[in-house]
């Protein structure tokens, strides 16, 4: 395809190149939790949703699939990508470590936990987030110490 510049009066070409992916920009970033399996689109995620111009249906139903391998009700770190063409991606990120922990341990922390249980669960959050294990099992113990749990039992 070619066109006469005006300006210029010189002939400017223009190539169709097919198979080329255009990449489209994120233009808004969304960081919210929602319980695993639970989405609605009501209050408080339509009005979230809707400031940034997202299909609440749509997000409702995409994000219930997607947390479909998480025990309903999980409250499920998730980040929401509205991309410049209008459509949108959902990142669900690992539980946090301290709802596994209080899953774990009772409601207000009250019974004890076994530290082969500890091992367990700090594995298990280790695979979630991708971090190393040592990683993990300090990080763990730094928030046990700083919060004063000490109900880990040998």
């Amino acid at each position: 395809m070619s066109f006469i510049d005006k300006d210029n009066l010189t002939i400017v070409s223009k190539k169709n190149i097919t198979g080329t992916k255009k990449i489209d920009k994120i233009v808004a970033t969304i960081k919210m939790h929602v319980p695993a399996g639970e989405a609605k689109p009501v209050a408080p995620l339509a009005p979230i949703l809707g400031q940034h111009q997202i299909n609440g249906m749509e997000f409702c139903k995409k994000f219930n699939e997607l947390s479909s391998v998480y025990e309903t009700g999980v409250p499920l770190p998730t980040k929401v990508l509205k991309m410049s063409n209008g459509k949108f991606e959902i990142k669900i990120e690992f539980p946090m470590f301290l709802f596994l922990l209080w899953l774990m341990m009772g409601e207000q922390f009250k019974n004890s936990i076994k530290a082969e249980e500890l091992y367990n669960l700090i594995n298990v959050y280790a695979k979630g987030t991708t971090k190393d294990v040592k990683v993990a099992s300090k990080s763990v113990f730094g928030f046990l110490l700083s919060t004063n749990l000490r109900k880990v039992t040998i």
